[in-house]
């Protein structure tokens, strides 16, 4: 299960935080390239005792040389959920230029 995935320089990450049973996750984007068009996409795939939930956003935005914050998920959880987030970056011309995937197991 990759943590971090890097394509044509770019790095991708999962943000997870959470404040009692509300957990928000982001995607934290870092490339070197200025000025490239993207969009973004993340989903967060939710399973436990209670049943399963997938909230999805996606968004434009032009890269810049620092780390940029995108999407904005929140979902109540509990203890003994399981959380997958997916989460990928496509340029202009609709290539994927990073992706990633990261469970978050129960706890």
């Amino acid at each position: 299960m990759p943590t971090e995935a890097a394509t044509d320089h770019c790095q991708l990450d999962v943000i997870h935080t959470a404040e009692h049973a509300l957990s928000r996750y982001q995607l934290a984007l870092q490339c070197p390239t200025q000025g490239k068009a993207f969009r973004y996409e993340i989903s967060v795939n939710k399973k436990g005792p209670a049943g399963s939930s997938r909230t999805s956003q996606s968004g434009k935005g032009v890269m810049d040389a620092t780390t940029q914050t995108l999407g904005n998920i929140k979902v109540n959880t509990s203890p003994q959920d399981n959380v997958e987030v997916t989460g990928m970056i496509r340029d202009s011309d609709n290539q994927i230029i990073a992706e990633i995937s990261k469970v978050f197991p129960p706890q």
